[in-house]
């Protein structure tokens, strides 16, 4: 698949979206989450367009998500376990990183579900609608779209974990929604560049300024609110491939070690200087650095390494091109 900048510059604005909300005296951008989920969506549904099989479409997922999850998670935790680090809620003890790793929603000790990275809960959300896509390729390729946003909605009302029946999992069928749109439409094309970056820029004003953390509202409010507004963002960004800038596109890139990690490094600089506006910029930049070293020294070579390694076709893999 040929990387669509555009895209990579709508995770790089999610996760910069996110790292702005754990910037004190801000406390905005929380619709990044939101945004992360349309993002996967369009890109399961782009990336399977060619039946590769349901068991080596979740082996690469695993690949791309795991080692930076499992190395930040096992840091987190021996670091809370020896008291190196203190999270309000967190319990850090074997049962829960058992949990965590096995992306298994725990409640925390003050009710929320929270894994041992806190930010692992959208990683929850992104493991189970893996899983689900990948029941829905292996009962059929062509219709799996389909078959994913069904059982998704159907899991809204039947699933024994209450966890899976917030409305905030529908994010991903938008994104699906949206990847059927560019792939069988001129879609990229339908909007002037510069229209689009002023309609873009209004949009992500228009986030910072509801924020799902500052309205008050339940989880379906949520959905209704901000999940349109982030499949517009996500849709406006399209309209810019092409012109994209390239940091935006590098961020894209660094986004998932960044998201893991720009909280931990925000609360040790501010914990260290003290609170100020000084700090929490010191504290912000030094994460965007950690995220491309770790993006280049770990994150890449890790994904590479693993995919070489389990490169054989799975006995899944169709033979034949899918019908």
């Amino acid at each position: 698949m040929k990387k669509l900048e555009s895209l990579q510059a709508a995770r790089g604005l999610a996760a910069f979206s996110v790292l702005l909300y754990h910037i004190d005296f801000l406390h905005r951008g929380g619709f990044g989450v939101d945004v992360f989920f349309v993002i996967s969506g369009f890109i399961i549904s782009f990336i399977t367009r060619k039946n590769t099989g349901s068991v080596t479409f979740l082996k690469r997922r695993a690949f791309r998500i795991l080692p930076m999850y499992y190395l930040v998670t096992l840091v987190i935790f021996f670091a809370g376990y020896f008291s190196l680090v203190q999270s309000s809620g967190s319990d850090y003890s074997i049962k829960n990183l058992m949990l965590s790793l096995a992306f298994i929603p725990y409640l925390d000790l003050n009710g929320f579900y929270r894994p041992v990275i806190g930010l692992g809960w959208t990683l929850n959300y992104e493991i189970y609608f893996y899983l689900v896509y990948m029941i829905s390729m292996s009962m059929s390729h062509k219709f799996r779209d389909i078959l994913a946003a069904a059982l998704i909605i159907v899991m809204l009302f039947i699933s024994p974990q209450g966890y899976y029946r917030d409305p905030i999992v529908l994010e991903f069928i938008l994104g699906i929604i949206l990847a059927n749109i560019s792939l069988r439409t001129e879609f990229r094309k339908i909007l002037n560049p510069g229209v689009a970056a002023v309609l873009l820029f209004a949009s992500v004003v228009l986030l910072f300024i509801l924020d799902p953390y500052a309205l008050a509202g339940g989880p379906l409010l949520r959905f209704g609110l901000f999940g349109p507004l982030s499949f517009l963002v996500v849709a406006l960004c399209m309209q810019l491939e092409g012109f994209t800038p390239r940091f935006a596109s590098h961020l894209g890139d660094w986004s998932y070690s960044l998201y893991l990690t720009h909280v931990y490094v925000i609360v040790l600089v501010t914990r260290t200087m003290g609170q100020s506006w000084i700090s929490n910029l010191i504290g912000a930049s030094l994460a965007i650095a950690l995220s491309f070293l770790l993006f280049n020294l770990f994150e890449m070579p890790s994904n590479r390494w693993l995919r070489k390694f389990g490169s054989r076709p799975s006995p899944d893999a169709p033979q034949t091109q899918a019908v």
